[in-house]
Protein backbone atom coordinates (compact mmCIF):
# COMPACT_ATOMS: atom_id res chain seq x y z
CA UNK A 1 0.00 0.00 0.00
CA UNK A 2 2.42 2.32 0.57
CA UNK A 3 4.33 1.94 -2.37
CA UNK A 4 1.44 2.49 -4.13
CA UNK A 5 1.10 5.97 -2.54
CA UNK A 6 4.68 6.58 -3.13
CA UNK A 7 4.28 5.93 -6.96
CA UNK A 8 1.78 8.01 -7.42
CA UNK A 9 3.45 11.07 -5.79
CA UNK A 10 6.65 10.15 -7.71
CA UNK A 11 3.99 10.61 -10.80
CA UNK A 12 3.17 13.94 -10.25
CA UNK A 13 6.11 15.65 -11.39
CA UNK A 14 6.15 18.16 -14.30
CA UNK A 15 2.87 18.88 -12.75
CA UNK A 16 3.76 22.94 -12.28
CA UNK A 17 5.26 23.58 -15.62
CA UNK A 18 2.03 22.35 -17.64
CA UNK A 19 -0.28 24.37 -15.49
CA UNK A 20 2.60 27.21 -16.28
CA UNK A 21 2.16 26.31 -20.13
CA UNK A 22 -1.56 26.79 -19.95
CA UNK A 23 -1.68 29.85 -17.87
CA UNK A 24 0.72 31.28 -20.27
CA UNK A 25 -1.66 30.31 -23.04
CA UNK A 26 -4.38 31.62 -21.86
CA UNK A 27 -2.53 34.98 -21.30
CA UNK A 28 -0.83 35.20 -24.86
CA UNK A 29 -4.68 35.05 -26.03
CA UNK A 30 -6.36 37.44 -23.89
CA UNK A 31 -2.91 40.30 -23.78
CA UNK A 32 -3.57 41.47 -26.83
CA UNK A 33 -7.43 42.35 -26.96
CA UNK A 34 -6.55 43.55 -23.18
CA UNK A 35 -4.13 46.11 -24.54
CA UNK A 36 -6.00 47.15 -27.03
CA UNK A 37 -9.03 47.68 -24.05
CA UNK A 38 -6.76 49.59 -22.72
CA UNK A 39 -5.22 51.77 -25.64
CA UNK A 40 -8.96 52.27 -26.20
CA UNK A 41 -9.62 53.43 -23.32
CA UNK A 42 -6.58 56.15 -22.28
CA UNK A 43 -7.37 57.60 -26.18
CA UNK A 44 -10.75 57.87 -24.84
CA UNK A 45 -10.04 59.32 -21.74
CA UNK A 46 -7.95 61.84 -23.53
CA UNK A 47 -11.06 63.15 -25.55
CA UNK A 48 -12.82 62.70 -22.51
CA UNK A 49 -10.38 65.40 -20.51
CA UNK A 50 -10.22 67.91 -23.61
CA UNK A 51 -13.80 67.85 -23.64
CA UNK A 52 -13.85 68.41 -20.07
CA UNK A 53 -11.33 71.12 -20.36
CA UNK A 54 -13.16 72.85 -22.99
CA UNK A 55 -16.36 72.84 -20.93
CA UNK A 56 -15.03 74.42 -18.15
CA UNK A 57 -13.47 77.05 -20.67
CA UNK A 58 -17.10 77.48 -22.07
CA UNK A 59 -18.75 77.85 -18.63
CA UNK A 60 -15.62 80.37 -17.41
CA UNK A 61 -16.99 82.36 -20.14
CA UNK A 62 -20.76 82.66 -19.16
CA UNK A 63 -19.43 83.76 -15.41
CA UNK A 64 -17.28 86.19 -17.38
CA UNK A 65 -20.30 87.41 -19.16
CA UNK A 66 -22.66 87.37 -16.42
CA UNK A 67 -20.09 89.50 -14.56
CA UNK A 68 -19.68 92.04 -17.43
CA UNK A 69 -23.78 92.43 -17.51
CA UNK A 70 -23.56 93.07 -13.42
CA UNK A 71 -21.41 95.83 -14.27
CA UNK A 72 -21.69 96.83 -17.63
CA UNK A 73 -20.47 100.44 -17.24
CA UNK A 74 -16.92 99.12 -16.01
CA UNK A 75 -17.46 95.95 -19.25
CA UNK A 76 -18.13 98.35 -21.40
CA UNK A 77 -21.52 96.86 -22.62
CA UNK A 78 -23.79 99.23 -24.87
CA UNK A 79 -26.53 100.74 -23.20
CA UNK A 80 -30.40 99.42 -23.17
CA UNK A 81 -32.09 100.95 -25.45
CA UNK A 82 -35.10 103.28 -25.05
CA UNK A 83 -38.41 101.57 -24.79
CA UNK A 84 -36.01 98.42 -23.70
CA UNK A 85 -35.83 97.04 -27.16
CA UNK A 86 -33.33 94.68 -27.97
CA UNK A 87 -29.89 95.01 -29.41
CA UNK A 88 -29.38 95.21 -32.82
CA UNK A 89 -26.27 93.55 -33.17
CA UNK A 90 -24.42 91.18 -29.93
CA UNK A 91 -21.67 92.53 -28.15
CA UNK A 92 -18.41 90.37 -28.96
CA UNK A 93 -16.32 90.33 -25.75
CA UNK A 94 -12.06 89.88 -26.35
CA UNK A 95 -10.66 86.26 -26.88
CA UNK A 96 -9.10 84.61 -23.45
CA UNK A 97 -7.44 81.51 -22.55
CA UNK A 98 -8.70 79.11 -20.11
CA UNK A 99 -7.38 75.76 -19.91
CA UNK A 100 -5.22 76.12 -23.06
CA UNK A 101 -8.79 76.94 -25.18
CA UNK A 102 -9.88 79.93 -26.64
CA UNK A 103 -12.63 81.33 -25.24
CA UNK A 104 -15.13 83.88 -27.12
CA UNK A 105 -18.21 85.22 -25.97
CA UNK A 106 -21.38 86.81 -27.19
CA UNK A 107 -23.79 88.44 -25.54
CA UNK A 108 -27.24 89.72 -26.51
CA UNK A 109 -29.84 91.78 -25.20
CA UNK A 110 -33.07 90.47 -26.03
CA UNK A 111 -35.23 92.63 -24.60
CA UNK A 112 -37.28 92.80 -21.29
CA UNK A 113 -34.30 92.06 -18.80
CA UNK A 114 -33.24 88.80 -21.05
CA UNK A 115 -29.57 88.47 -22.02
CA UNK A 116 -28.18 85.36 -24.04
CA UNK A 117 -24.67 84.47 -23.73
CA UNK A 118 -22.83 82.33 -26.57
CA UNK A 119 -19.61 80.85 -25.33
CA UNK A 120 -17.54 78.47 -27.25
CA UNK A 121 -14.28 76.93 -25.96
CA UNK A 122 -11.94 76.00 -28.88
CA UNK A 123 -9.02 73.64 -29.19
CA UNK A 124 -6.79 74.22 -31.70
CA UNK A 125 -8.95 75.41 -34.15
CA UNK A 126 -10.07 71.71 -34.94
CA UNK A 127 -13.14 71.01 -32.05
CA UNK A 128 -15.06 73.30 -29.66
CA UNK A 129 -17.42 73.28 -27.03
CA UNK A 130 -20.41 75.80 -26.99
CA UNK A 131 -22.59 76.66 -23.88
CA UNK A 132 -25.53 79.14 -24.42
CA UNK A 133 -26.85 80.33 -21.83
CA UNK A 134 -30.75 83.10 -20.60
CA UNK A 135 -30.30 85.42 -17.98
CA UNK A 136 -32.68 87.41 -16.37
CA UNK A 137 -32.87 90.04 -14.17
CA UNK A 138 -35.72 89.42 -11.27
CA UNK A 139 -36.55 92.97 -9.48
CA UNK A 140 -38.75 93.75 -6.31
CA UNK A 141 -41.52 95.29 -9.31
CA UNK A 142 -41.84 91.75 -10.37
CA UNK A 143 -43.98 90.70 -7.69
CA UNK A 144 -47.79 91.94 -6.90
CA UNK A 145 -46.94 92.39 -3.59
CA UNK A 146 -43.58 93.81 -2.10
CA UNK A 147 -42.53 94.61 1.46
CA UNK A 148 -39.63 94.90 3.79
CA UNK A 149 -42.38 94.03 6.41
CA UNK A 150 -45.59 92.54 6.94
CA UNK A 151 -48.71 91.63 5.00
CA UNK A 152 -51.63 91.52 6.84
CA UNK A 153 -54.90 90.22 5.30
CA UNK A 154 -58.84 90.06 6.65
CA UNK A 155 -61.75 89.10 4.34
CA UNK A 156 -61.49 87.46 1.27
CA UNK A 157 -58.24 87.69 -0.59
CA UNK A 158 -56.87 87.30 -3.66
CA UNK A 159 -53.49 88.15 -5.36
CA UNK A 160 -52.53 86.44 -8.66
CA UNK A 161 -48.36 87.24 -8.81
CA UNK A 162 -45.84 86.91 -6.74
CA UNK A 163 -45.90 88.20 -2.90
CA UNK A 164 -42.35 89.27 -1.67
CA UNK A 165 -42.16 89.56 2.44
CA UNK A 166 -39.11 90.32 4.02
CA UNK A 167 -41.06 90.16 7.21
CA UNK A 168 -43.18 87.25 7.11
CA UNK A 169 -46.15 86.30 5.87
CA UNK A 170 -48.76 84.26 7.10
CA UNK A 171 -51.02 83.34 4.37
CA UNK A 172 -55.18 83.30 5.68
CA UNK A 173 -57.10 80.38 4.95
CA UNK A 174 -59.08 82.47 2.54
CA UNK A 175 -56.15 83.42 0.77
CA UNK A 176 -56.75 82.28 -2.97
CA UNK A 177 -52.99 82.62 -4.35
CA UNK A 178 -51.31 82.06 -7.65
CA UNK A 179 -47.80 82.74 -7.71
CA UNK A 180 -44.46 82.16 -5.64
CA UNK A 181 -44.50 83.48 -1.48
CA UNK A 182 -40.97 84.56 -1.28
CA UNK A 183 -40.45 84.97 2.68
CA UNK A 184 -36.30 85.78 2.65
CA UNK A 185 -35.49 87.90 0.04
CA UNK A 186 -32.68 89.81 -0.35
CA UNK A 187 -32.83 93.06 1.45
CA UNK A 188 -30.51 94.66 -1.35
CA UNK A 189 -33.44 94.89 -3.45
CA UNK A 190 -35.15 97.12 -1.97
CA UNK A 191 -34.35 100.92 -3.50
CA UNK A 192 -31.63 103.01 -1.53
CA UNK A 193 -33.04 106.54 -0.90
CA UNK A 194 -31.36 108.24 -3.51
CA UNK A 195 -33.07 105.94 -6.03
CA UNK A 196 -35.99 106.83 -4.56
CA UNK A 197 -35.64 110.71 -4.52
CA UNK A 198 -34.18 110.24 -7.68
CA UNK A 199 -37.56 108.26 -8.58
CA UNK A 200 -39.82 110.96 -7.22
CA UNK A 201 -37.93 113.90 -8.43
CA UNK A 202 -38.84 112.66 -11.97
CA UNK A 203 -42.18 112.87 -11.12
CA UNK A 204 -41.88 116.41 -9.64
CA UNK A 205 -39.77 117.47 -12.96
CA UNK A 206 -42.82 116.77 -14.92
CA UNK A 207 -45.49 118.61 -12.64
CA UNK A 208 -42.90 121.61 -12.39
CA UNK A 209 -43.49 121.49 -16.38
CA UNK A 210 -47.20 122.21 -16.31
CA UNK A 211 -46.38 125.25 -13.70
CA UNK A 212 -46.74 125.77 -9.88
CA UNK A 213 -49.53 126.88 -7.91
CA UNK A 214 -50.11 129.87 -6.89
CA UNK A 215 -50.54 129.26 -2.97
CA UNK A 216 -49.38 126.89 -0.68
CA UNK A 217 -52.25 124.57 -0.80
CA UNK A 218 -54.80 124.15 -3.24
CA UNK A 219 -58.41 123.40 -2.04
CA UNK A 220 -61.22 121.81 -4.99
CA UNK A 221 -64.30 123.11 -3.29
CA UNK A 222 -67.71 121.01 -2.80
CA UNK A 223 -69.42 120.06 -6.54
CA UNK A 224 -66.03 121.53 -8.67
CA UNK A 225 -64.81 120.40 -11.88
CA UNK A 226 -61.63 121.09 -12.60
CA UNK A 227 -59.21 119.89 -15.07
CA UNK A 228 -55.63 119.10 -12.76
CA UNK A 229 -52.09 118.61 -14.00
CA UNK A 230 -49.65 118.36 -14.58
CA UNK A 231 -48.92 121.26 -11.92
CA UNK A 232 -47.06 121.30 -8.79
CA UNK A 233 -48.46 122.33 -5.68
CA UNK A 234 -45.98 122.92 -2.62
CA UNK A 235 -48.81 122.36 0.00
CA UNK A 236 -51.97 120.09 0.85
CA UNK A 237 -54.39 118.82 -1.57
CA UNK A 238 -58.01 118.95 -0.36
CA UNK A 239 -60.62 117.44 -2.11
CA UNK A 240 -64.19 117.89 -0.79
CA UNK A 241 -67.17 116.09 -1.40
CA UNK A 242 -68.79 115.35 -5.20
CA UNK A 243 -65.83 117.47 -6.95
CA UNK A 244 -64.71 115.67 -10.42
CA UNK A 245 -61.15 115.89 -10.79
CA UNK A 246 -60.40 115.36 -14.43
CA UNK A 247 -56.08 114.84 -14.69
CA UNK A 248 -54.15 115.76 -17.63
CA UNK A 249 -51.45 115.20 -16.62
CA UNK A 250 -49.03 114.39 -13.26
CA UNK A 251 -49.35 116.16 -9.87
CA UNK A 252 -47.09 116.29 -7.55
CA UNK A 253 -47.98 117.36 -3.76
CA UNK A 254 -45.45 118.93 -1.06
CA UNK A 255 -47.64 117.82 1.81
CA UNK A 256 -50.35 115.82 1.70
CA UNK A 257 -53.37 114.84 -0.31
CA UNK A 258 -56.76 114.45 1.46
CA UNK A 259 -60.44 113.43 -0.23
CA UNK A 260 -63.72 113.52 1.21
CA UNK A 261 -65.56 110.28 1.09
CA UNK A 262 -67.48 111.42 -2.54
CA UNK A 263 -65.34 112.18 -5.25
CA UNK A 264 -64.64 111.47 -8.89
CA UNK A 265 -60.79 111.47 -10.78
CA UNK A 266 -60.79 110.85 -14.06
CA UNK A 267 -58.03 110.91 -16.87
CA UNK A 268 -54.44 109.63 -16.61
CA UNK A 269 -51.29 110.67 -14.64
CA UNK A 270 -49.29 110.43 -11.59
CA UNK A 271 -50.54 111.06 -8.34
CA UNK A 272 -47.42 112.09 -6.32
CA UNK A 273 -47.20 113.31 -2.49
CA UNK A 274 -44.81 114.01 -0.28
CA UNK A 275 -46.91 113.40 2.67
CA UNK A 276 -49.67 111.09 3.20
CA UNK A 277 -51.88 110.16 0.65
CA UNK A 278 -55.59 109.25 1.73
CA UNK A 279 -58.31 108.56 -0.44
CA UNK A 280 -61.78 107.48 -0.82
CA UNK A 281 -63.76 106.11 -3.60
CA UNK A 282 -61.47 105.50 -7.02
CA UNK A 283 -63.34 104.21 -9.59
CA UNK A 284 -61.55 102.54 -12.61
CA UNK A 285 -58.62 104.88 -12.29
CA UNK A 286 -55.73 104.62 -14.66
CA UNK A 287 -55.40 102.84 -18.16
CA UNK A 288 -52.00 102.57 -18.60
CA UNK A 289 -49.11 100.26 -16.42
CA UNK A 290 -47.18 103.35 -16.09
CA UNK A 291 -50.00 105.15 -13.77
CA UNK A 292 -48.08 105.66 -10.26
CA UNK A 293 -50.07 106.40 -6.88
CA UNK A 294 -46.66 107.30 -4.88
CA UNK A 295 -46.23 109.07 -0.98
CA UNK A 296 -42.55 109.67 -1.54
CA UNK A 297 -42.28 109.57 2.79
CA UNK A 298 -45.76 108.72 3.96
CA UNK A 299 -48.21 106.33 3.93
CA UNK A 300 -50.95 105.46 1.81
CA UNK A 301 -54.42 104.65 2.19
CA UNK A 302 -57.74 104.02 0.61
CA UNK A 303 -60.72 104.21 3.01
CA UNK A 304 -63.78 102.95 0.69
CA UNK A 305 -63.82 100.88 -2.50
CA UNK A 306 -61.53 101.46 -5.29
CA UNK A 307 -60.21 99.90 -8.50
CA UNK A 308 -56.81 101.14 -9.42
CA UNK A 309 -55.01 100.14 -12.65
CA UNK A 310 -50.93 101.18 -11.86
CA UNK A 311 -48.70 101.09 -9.64
CA UNK A 312 -49.08 101.82 -5.65
CA UNK A 313 -45.81 102.79 -4.19
CA UNK A 314 -45.00 103.90 -0.43
CA UNK A 315 -41.19 103.04 0.07
CA UNK A 316 -41.11 105.03 3.40
CA UNK A 317 -44.56 103.88 4.82
CA UNK A 318 -47.68 101.65 4.51
CA UNK A 319 -50.18 100.56 2.06
CA UNK A 320 -53.79 100.13 3.63
CA UNK A 321 -57.13 99.43 2.11
CA UNK A 322 -60.01 99.74 4.15
CA UNK A 323 -62.55 98.57 2.19
CA UNK A 324 -62.80 96.16 -0.67
CA UNK A 325 -59.81 97.28 -3.32
CA UNK A 326 -59.34 95.80 -6.81
CA UNK A 327 -55.55 96.68 -8.29
CA UNK A 328 -54.05 95.73 -11.42
CA UNK A 329 -50.77 96.47 -11.22
CA UNK A 330 -48.60 96.22 -7.88
CA UNK A 331 -48.38 97.25 -4.70
CA UNK A 332 -44.79 98.36 -2.36
CA UNK A 333 -45.00 99.13 0.63
CA UNK A 334 -41.54 99.72 3.12
CA UNK A 335 -43.52 98.92 6.16
CA UNK A 336 -46.83 96.87 5.92
CA UNK A 337 -49.47 95.70 3.50
CA UNK A 338 -52.88 95.26 4.99
CA UNK A 339 -56.36 95.01 3.79
CA UNK A 340 -59.75 94.65 6.44
CA UNK A 341 -62.52 94.01 4.23
CA UNK A 342 -61.54 92.05 0.79
CA UNK A 343 -58.58 92.76 -1.75
CA UNK A 344 -57.54 91.61 -4.78
CA UNK A 345 -54.47 92.17 -6.63
CA UNK A 346 -53.83 91.21 -10.32
CA UNK A 347 -50.08 91.77 -11.57
CA UNK A 348 -49.52 93.38 -14.47
CA UNK A 349 -46.18 92.25 -16.37
CA UNK A 350 -46.03 96.54 -17.59
CA UNK A 351 -44.84 96.84 -14.47
CA UNK A 352 -42.25 94.91 -14.39
CA UNK A 353 -40.87 96.32 -18.18
CA UNK A 354 -41.01 100.07 -17.17
CA UNK A 355 -37.71 101.95 -17.60
CA UNK A 356 -37.86 104.01 -14.88
CA UNK A 357 -38.65 101.18 -12.27
CA UNK A 358 -35.52 99.08 -13.98
CA UNK A 359 -33.30 101.31 -12.32
CA UNK A 360 -34.36 101.40 -8.71
CA UNK A 361 -32.95 98.26 -6.35
CA UNK A 362 -30.38 95.88 -7.34
CA UNK A 363 -32.57 93.13 -8.08
CA UNK A 364 -31.10 89.29 -8.49
CA UNK A 365 -29.73 87.67 -11.53
CA UNK A 366 -30.96 84.29 -12.48
CA UNK A 367 -30.28 81.75 -15.17
CA UNK A 368 -32.80 80.75 -17.20
CA UNK A 369 -31.34 77.83 -18.61
CA UNK A 370 -27.82 76.47 -19.71
CA UNK A 371 -27.28 74.13 -22.59
CA UNK A 372 -24.29 72.63 -24.40
CA UNK A 373 -23.30 71.49 -27.58
CA UNK A 374 -20.33 70.00 -29.04
CA UNK A 375 -18.47 70.32 -32.46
Amino acid sequence: MKSTVKKAVRDEKGGALVLTLVLLLVGGLIIAPLLGFMGTGLIAGQVHEKRMDELYAADAGVEDAIWKIRNPDVAGLPPIPCGDSPWEEPFECEIFVVNGKEVQVYIEYRGGGIYRITSIAITDGISSTTVESYLFRRTLWDNALATTETIEFKGETKVTGDIWAAGGFVPPADLEHDGAIIVEPNQDDWPSEAEIAAFAQAFKDKALAGGTWEDIDYEIAQDAVVELGPLYIPGNLDIEKDATINLQGTIYVGGSIRAAKEYEITGSGAIVAEGDIDLFKLSEWGTEGDNTIMSVYGDIKFWKEAEINGLIFAPNGTADFKMHCTVYGAVVAKETISSDKGFTVFYDERIGEREDLWLMGKGRWIVQSWTMSLQ
